[in-house]
């Protein structure tokens, strides 16, 4: 899924080496999808109009993914989304270089993870998170849905972040008291 910086970029290339690497994920194309008017798609040059071109591949589609690097609009893509294709899934694409401990971290659906990003060990990572390039996650952290971790990003141990938060590129710290 689109968005209007470089992440969709981003995901293309998430995507691309996920498939190298052996599972079977391949990016058909890039949708814009105007938030603003819920009945009105857009498109720019060399991307499709979402609902017209989702309506058109309906059982052909598998899964889609988010490009978004703003929390409150993946979100709502996410929701609208999923409530307009309920039957598309929602896979974790986890970069090849992506270091994380399997056994102990629990990734939910849509959630992106990019090359360089070191998730350590006890994550949990909510629906639709996005761990951007070289975002460092310590352990015993909890990040809510549509969290985005930007480049280089580093997130202590144990923190709990609600639902759409945002660390900017290179912070090296945050406090989040859920309340």
């Amino acid at each position: 899924w689109h968005g209007r910086g470089g992440e969709p970029l981003g995901v293309g290339w998430v995507a691309r080496d996920v498939h190298a690497g052996g599972r079977c994920c391949a990016v058909l194309g890039s949708l814009v999808l105007v938030l603003a008017n819920s009945s009105e798609y857009g498109s720019r040059e060399g991307r499709r109009g979402a609902g017209s071109w989702l309506d058109a591949k309906r059982g052909k589609v598998d899964c889609l993914a988010i490009g978004i690097c703003n929390p409150f609009r993946r979100c709502a893509v996410a929701d609208k989304l999923t409530s307009l294709y309920p039957d598309i899934s929602w896979p974790s694409l986890i970069h090849p270089t992506a270091i994380y401990d399997k056994d102990s971290c629990r990734i939910g659906p849509g959630v992106l993870i990019c090359a360089g990003a070191i998730c350590t060990i006890n994550i949990e990572l909510g629906q639709f998170a996005l761990i951007n390039f070289g975002c460092t996650i310590g352990h015993d952290v909890r990040v809510g849905r549509g969290f985005v971790g930007n480049t280089g990003a580093n997130i202590p141990g144990g923190v709990s972040c609600v639902e759409e938060v945002l660390v900017w590129t290179g912070a090296t710290g945050i406090q989040s008291r859920q309340g």
